[in-house]
Parts: C-alpha cells; sequence; structure tokens
C-alpha cells in the first residue's frame, strides 16, 4: 500500500519556521543514510553541513554496538551512535548500556537459548555477520528468509518473554525493553540539556523506525521513499516523505532543512 495513501507531506513542504527551528537530526542508517548498502560521499558532506548550520546529528541504528563505536571513532559528523535498535550508546570512545545490565543478566541467556533453537529449526537463516559485537540482541538477515520464518521467530520468541523487530535487512530479537525513540529521548536529553520535540527531526525508512515517528514523541520526522515497503507493517508513520529512496531521499531531506535556513 502505497504511503501516499496516508497523506504524508512532500519534504517541500517543509516550512522555513520549523526547519529554522531544528537543533537536532537523528537518523536510521540502513537504506536510509546508505544507498546500495554504502553510505555516499555526498551524505557525509550533508550530515558535515547539518553541523556547520548548528544541527546536531545522531544516529539511531539497529547496527551491532561494536559497529557504533567505530562509526563514532572515525566519523565525527555523529556525535553519538545509538546501536541495537535502543539498546546501547557509543560515542567518545566508549559503548553503555541503555538498559538496565540486571535486565541483561536475565534475559541474556534467553537471547542465546532462542538463537540456538531458531538455528536448529530453521537452519537456512542467515546470522548477522556482526552478532559477534552485539550486546543486547540477536539478529537474523531478511534474506533469504522462506514464507513462514518471520512467524515462527516472532512465536518462538514470544514464548520466551521477547520481542521481534524487523528492519529492511534485518530481524531483531530483544527483550522489548526499549526502542529507537525512547532511547533517542534519553540521550537527547541529556546531551542537548533538555529540548522541544518540534526541536528534532527523525529520519528513517523500515519498521523498526515507527517508533520515532510517533508523533507525541516526534511531530517533525520524514521517510525516505522506500518507505512505503514497509507502510502497512508501521503503527507511525512520518509526517514528510521524500521523493527519491535511501540516501538520495536522505540527500534531499538535508537539502530542504539546509536551504529554508540558508534564506
Amino acid at each position: 500500500m502505497s504511503t501516499r495513501r496516508y497523506q504524508l507531506k512532500p519534504i517541500a513542504q517543509l516550512d522555513a519556521a520549523t526547519a529554522c527551528g531544528l537543533r537536532a537530526l537523528a537518523t536510521d542508517l540502513d537504506d536510509t543514510v546508505t544507498f546500495q548498502g554504502k553510505i555516499p560521499l555526498e551524505n557525509m558532506q550533508w550530515l558535515s553541513r547539518l553541523n556547520q548550520a548548528g544541527i546536531r546529528t545522531f544516529a539511531v541504528t539497529g547496527r551491532p554496538a561494536g559497529f557504533g563505536i567505530a562509526l563514532t571513532q572515525y566519523f565525527d559528523a555523529f556525535e553519538a551512535v545509538i546501536a541495537e535498535n535502543g539498546g546501547v550508546i557509543c560515542c567518545e570512545g566508549r559503548c553503555d548500556l541503555l538498559l538496565a545490565p540486571e535486565l541483561m543478566d536475565r534475559v541474556g541467556p534467553r537471547l542465546a537459548e532462542v538463537f540456538a533453537t531458531l538455528r536448529e529449526r530453521l537452519p537456512h537463516l542467515r546470522p548477522d555477520p556482526g552478532t559477534f559485537a552485539r550486546i543486547t540482541e540477536q539478529v537474523f538477515m531478511r534474506k533469504g528468509l522462506q514464507p513462514g520464518d518471520l512467524e515462527l521467530i516472532e512465536r518462538v520468541s514470544a514464548e520466551n518473554g521477547l520481542a521481534v523487530v524487523t528492519s529492511s535487512i534485518m530481524v531483531h530479537i530483544n527483550s522489548g525493553s526499549a526502542d529507537k525513540a525512547r532511547s533517542l529521548s534519553a540521550v537527547l536529553d541529556q546531551r542537548l540539556g533538555g529540548y522541544e520535540p518540534e526541536q528534532v527531526i527523525t529520519v528513517g525508512d523500515s519498521p523498526n523506525d515507527s517508533s520515532m515517528f510517533d508523533s507525541a514523541l516526534f511531530p517533525i520526522s520524514a521517510g525516505v521513499a522506500n518507505i512505503e515497503d514497509f507502510a502497512e507493517q508501521m503503527p507511525h508513520l512520518p509526517a514528510y516523505i521524500a521523493d527519491l529512496p535511501q540516501g538520495q531521499g536522505f540527500g534531499q531531506i538535508c537539502e530542504r532543512i539546509l536551504r529554508l535556513r540558508e534564506n
């Protein structure tokens, strides 16, 4: 179903007052900032230009903690990386849990058990190659899923008190005690010294970004065009949508914000 049926506003309708009021941009990475799996040079430049314009940028991703700390070490456009769908924050050369350690003490063994059970029952599943660098999740790749696989993953996880969230490329199994929006809110409150919801724009493309599109938490949000592939699976959709997919759409969103602030 096309998101056009949900009457999302094209990013061209973002107004100057909204753009000029922004203090932060928080974005998903895969199929949002990336294009065909890579971060284009232009998008690295857009992020730097946002920083120069006074907009602080945060990555909010389902990628593992190890990925997050590497990104912050080598690419300073992101002030912090919230990894593992809200489970971990990486910044200033370290990663810290955003979940209570005692929760992970209880949940960790169940995650490992469910992961092993699913690998036995569905041997064709491909674990995320970055699993070794994860702290709060177990993850399979979406590519290669067969009909009924996701339903079985969800059922086995639920039977063990665990949650499943999907992105455009992965199936994540976790405690369900965090999501991107809740963790982002906590991080922004700490790093910005408090903020108003209208001072942040969130950007994404798939179901695990849906919480960041909750207008009660983040009323200014935008999706890249490929979000249309997942609209029916998402309880919250963004306020605005780019005309272009993946990293090209992200560039379009950044360009609109900066053009309005420069005029």
